[in-house]
């Protein structure tokens, strides 16, 4: 499968992602794992290129496949978040106890 930029502009690949793609294959690319293990390193939303590209059965089989994935995302990245306002609020706290 070949693919380029404005393929995924016309898949609904936002703006950035899809001038990030163009300035690492500005003729398309044909897909092969190397390929997607660089738009890895881009960060690229491999989820959803596969949300836009694969067949309706090929994306039923994609998506039960990766579901342990995602979930295990989905808490890292709720962890995450609570980190963050821990983070926010000890900040603020001590920046308003040194007067800073």
């Amino acid at each position: 499968m070949k693919v380029t930029a404005r393929q995924l502009r016309n898949k609904g690949a936002s703006l950035d992602h899809a001038l990030i793609f163009a300035g690492e294959w500005p003729e398309g690319v044909e897909i092969t794992l190397e390929v997607l293990e660089r738009a890895v390193e881009l960060k690229l939303d491999l989820h959803c290129f596969a949300c836009s590209f694969l067949p309706a059965s090929a994306w039923r089989a994609y998506s039960k496949a990766t579901a342990p994935a995602r979930e295990t995302y989905m808490k890292a990245m709720t962890s995450l978040k609570a980190y963050d306002k821990a983070i926010t609020s000890i900040l603020w706290q001590v920046i308003t106890e040194y007067s800073l």
